[in-house]
């Protein structure tokens, strides 16, 4: 039984931290589409991938890894490298 309850806390720990974590990367959209002077790279971290906000000079071309677990936020648009199967 107490597995049964710490794996679905874990579930709505990691649900709660994906939430969490697009709140952080669409609130640093809206600061840098209003200031465009500003760049942000926001990390997951962490067991269940919480944010941890960086502000870094502009970049003029955005270049993201496969080993980078992170978004880069500039005028207001969000990079991030996704990985599908087709």
């Amino acid at each position: 039984m107490r597995r049964i309850v710490a794996y679905y806390r874990s579930k709505a720990l990691k649900a709660n931290s994906g939430r969490y974590f697009n709140g952080i990367v669409h609130n640093c959209c809206r600061v840098s589409a209003a200031n465009k002077e500003l760049a942000f790279v926001v990390h997951r971290v962490g067991v269940f991938g919480g944010p941890v906000i960086e502000q870094i000079a502009r970049p003029e071309n955005v270049q993201i890894s496969e080993t980078d677990d992170c978004v880069v936020v500039k005028d207001g648009f969000v990079y991030h490298l996704t990985k599908e199967a087709i």
